[in-house]
């Protein structure tokens, strides 16, 4: 599946959630968290969500992935999302 990252918030939301899982390592799971917490904290559009969620990932890609799948250490998540929300809102 190797769609543009332009084109990749357009597919179908199983196909979107593999992607993420593919480009990121992520499980459903996280996945499921950070588009609930985006959604919870005023992205209701699906499409700006996925963007966010993708910018996200990029961003902490640089420094928690391993190789393999981005980790996010337990119970450190929710304060991820909280300063990189925080720090695009500035």
């Amino acid at each position: 599946m190797r769609e543009k990252k332009d084109n990749v918030i357009h597919l179908p939301d199983l196909s979107f959630v593999q992607w993420c899982e593919k480009s990121y390592g992520l499980n459903r799971g996280v996945y499921n968290t950070i588009d609930a917490w985006f959604y919870e904290n005023g992205t209701k559009d699906i499409l700006k969500r996925r963007k966010l969620i993708v910018y996200f990932l990029n961003h902490y890609k640089q420094d928690q992935f391993d190789g393999k799948r981005i980790k996010f250490g337990h119970g450190r998540l929710t304060s991820l999302l909280s300063e990189y929300s925080n720090r695009k809102a500035e």
